[in-house]
């Protein structure tokens, strides 16, 4: 699995979307205080374009993103998400929401 470092900590516009690659990774979606999803895509703008647009009220909540890209993105998700579940007690909100 090759990993690149999470990209810096961006505001949850379309306008830093927009400057995401168009390629395979993971992301986080957070408010101020907690993260609400981790979650995986092969095209990361055009996921992260999808959940702005999104009329689901979890995700709406969204003030923060990262990313990372890899080209493993389902062991990577699945890594995140069992790590913050062993650190949590739970699964992010929306994670829970939709599993």
């Amino acid at each position: 699995m090759i990993l690149l470092s999470w990209s810096e900590w961006k505001a949850f516009i379309r306008e830093n979307i927009e400057k995401v690659p168009e390629t395979s990774g993971v992301y986080q979606l957070d408010t101020a205080k907690e993260t609400l999803y981790i979650g995986k895509s092969d095209n990361l703008k055009r996921r992260l374009l999808e959940h702005l647009d999104s009329d689901d009220s979890c995700i709406k909540k969204t003030t923060v993103f990262k990313y990372m890209v890899t080209t493993s993105p389902e062991r990577t998700e699945d890594t995140l998400l069992k790590d913050y579940k062993q650190s949590h007690g739970k699964l992010p909100e929306c994670n829970e929401k939709i599993d």
